[in-house]
């Protein structure tokens, strides 16, 4: 079997060697007259098309060279994936999604965006799992991208992961992609795809035809994304894990339309059944509230009830008001009325159009985004149970904000029904302004309230350099806690989209929970040459003043210690791959004791003359760092 990568690997070579064009920034198409259409489109595209469309022209046995190849892979369910090198100094890794097994903490699932800067594969989502929470990761043999042999992807991502009550794991992503005739484009299509494992992220399930959506037009030799008639964005899961609820085990998705001929834009929601197929029609659940609805989340809170979230702009005197609004259903089927949870304030962007102009350095005006997330407390167990929470960052609330970009929550205490007034998390430091930004959000089994965000300085001359931070509340919402900052260090941000033309760090990152961590995932470009590598956080709740057990890189976690408490001898085991791997060790003051630096796979340390206590090791290799903190009884 000639596999996918190979072919993509040649084509890629034959095109670089065949012409004297190197790869171009993509430009925004005017593909119809309905603006928001494009703008989604626009956000979506990976490639330029101009530019492909000329080498198709210039080497039109590339495309035959490429079908060819495809015709011999089989049309197998399980795929073999294009992702073999798990490396975190390659491609920028973007725009996460995370889950945690209920049934088992130790298996986490995480997905990324990669930009290849490729005409042929520009997008990959390759998919990790881990078995051991965390300390190491493998990449599952499922390429979610390409959807099918014979295609070619022109972008699309956007991967969202849960596991429901059961244990298996649910996988959306989105596609856009050209069909090939012989040497000829013969179909246009977008999807938003749906696949499951069963073994914690090792193997998936999937099949291309009965994904949430699947849309092919004929081409007629020509990348035209005119002739598409919807386009679905920014899907979410929801699936209920409490046992004594009347919807425990179902999944819930939420998603925004698109819809070309009308200029609509439609929150509709669907459930996924035991043959795991969604529910059709789907159910429109904005009923053309508002206009321009789009940024749905979604959450199960007490007795199963199915709460969505998403952004409307409507009609307030003689503004039009950006708003947070809240629907939720008991059955699935039915939806309340709409809830006001916030007015906010906006700046200028591709999704939402303001007077306020104004741009967070390093994020590009097609990423401003209000990363409107809920989460929902439905343990029964959790003296919190039937609180809701919904984050989000703007300009302010009902006037724009001295202090520009802030996090704010609001709250419900009554299962979704009625919202109190917006609080900011995002307090400012004392050295000045700065902007907060990207917030997520999750709530733990004991109905610890924990969101995550990054935070940049107002500070041009070092090119705004940005930390992410995590907060949590024991109080149902009511207070959080200092900022904990689980960067070591900061990411100069103007230069997050060098690699992946201004996409940057995308728009959202994610974090889990267990009852005695907070575990946030983010994307980072510490190393400011346009590389985005994900990193991970263990943080614990157990105290009110803690630091961060742990932080490391997904993608190559390459120091591990042991036994953990240690007694008198400190092991280190390290994959260093013929690169010198530096390390510190201070106490629990932040003191250091001992340093050096080896290229040797397994140090030991005589740690006999220190006392007892809490001390932390700070590792670092080729730029990725690793801290671990660990006892001495």
């Amino acid at each position: 079997m000639i596999r996918f990568t190979i072919f993509v690997a040649l084509f890629f070579v034959v095109l670089i060697f065949s012409t004297e064009q190197s790869f171009s920034k993509k430009k925004d198409y005017k593909f119809t007259t309905n603006e928001q259409f494009n703008e989604v489109l626009n956000e979506k595209l990976k490639v330029d098309i101009d530019e492909l469309l000329k080498t198709i022209q210039q080497n039109p046995e590339l495309l035959k060279q490429v079908h060819n190849q495809t015709d011999k892979m089989p049309q197998n369910p399980i795929q073999n994936s294009i992702e073999k090198i798990i490396t975190s100094n390659q491609n920028p890794d973007s725009e996460l999604s995370v889950a945690i097994n209920p049934k088992d903490t130790n298996n986490m699932i995480m997905s990324v965006m990669r930009y290849t800067q490729s005409f042929t594969t520009p997008l990959t989502l390759p998919i990790f799992y881990t078995k051991n929470f965390g300390e190491s990761w493998n990449v599952c043999n499922f390429s979610a991208l390409p959807p099918q042999p014979g295609l070619l992807v022109l972008g699309g991502g956007d991967p969202m992961i849960i596991f429901d009550a059961k244990g298996i794991a649910h996988l959306t992503w989105i596609s856009l992609f050209l069909k090939l005739n012989g040497n000829k484009i013969d179909s246009i299509g977008t999807g938003m795809h749906y696949a499951y494992s069963t073994d914690g992220g090792e193997t998936w399930i999937y099949d291309f035809y009965k994904g949430i959506s699947h849309s092919t037009y004929f081409a007629n030799n020509n990348i035209n994304l005119g002739v598409l008639d919807i386009f679905d964005d920014k899907q979410w899961f929801a699936s209920d894990i409490n046992p004594q609820s009347p919807n425990y085990g179902k999944t819930f998705i939420t998603l925004a339309r698109f819809n070309q001929k009308d200029s609509t834009v439609t929150i509709i929601a669907s459930t996924l059944n035991e043959k795991k197929e969604f529910i059709k029609p789907y159910i429109d659940v904005s009923k053309s509230f508002g206009s321009a609805n789009q940024f749905t989340s979604n959450s199960f809170g007490k007795n199963g009830r199915y709460l969505i979230t998403f952004y409307a702009l409507r009609k307030v005197g003689d503004r039009d008001v950006p708003g947070i609004f809240c629907s939720y259903s008991d059955d699935g089927k039915s939806f309340s009325e709409f809830q006001l949870v916030s007015n906010f304030e906006f700046v200028d962007s591709r999704l939402i159009k303001s007077n306020n102009k104004y741009n967070i350095p390093g994020i590009d005006n097609s990423r401003v985004y209000p990363c409107i997330y809920n989460a929902a407390d439905n343990n029964p167990q959790s003296k919190f149970y039937g609180n809701a929470y919904v984050v989000w960052s703007s300009y302010g609330v009902d006037s724009p904000s001295k202090t520009k970009f802030n996090v704010y929550m609001s709250r419900s205490t009554d299962n979704g029904e009625t919202w109190l007034p917006p609080v900011e998390l995002s307090k400012e430091p004392s050295s000045g302004p700065i902007d907060q930004f990207y917030p997520s959000i999750t709530v733990n089994p004991d109905g610890v309230v924990i969101v995550a965000w990054y935070e940049q300085k107002d500070d041009a001359a070092n090119n705004y350099p940005t930390d992410y931070v995590i907060a949590y509340s024991k109080d149902g919402g009511s207070t959080f806690g200092e900022p904990i900052k689980v960067t070591k260090e900061s990411t100069k941000f103007t230069t997050v989209g060098a690699k992946n033309d201004k996409f940057g760090i995308g728009e959202y990152n994610q974090l889990v929970a267990t009852r005695h961590y907070a575990i946030p995932f983010w994307s980072d470009g510490r190393l400011n040459n346009g590389d985005l590598n994900v990193y991970c956080a263990k943080v614990p709740l157990e105290f009110d003043n803690v630091s961060v057990d742990e932080i490391y890189p997904i993608f190559d976690n390459f120091i591990s210690i042991g036994p953990n408490p240690i007694q008198n001898t400190l092991n280190l085991s390290i994959d260093n791959n013929s690169i010198k791997v530096k390390y510190e060790i201070y106490n629990l003051e932040g003191k250091p004791i001992l340093s050096g630096e080896t290229l040797d796979s397994n140090v030991e340390i005589d740690f006999s003359e220190y006392p007892k206590g809490t001390y932390f090791i700070n590792a670092q290799k080729d730029g990725k760092y690793k801290l671990i903190k660990f006892l001495k009884n």
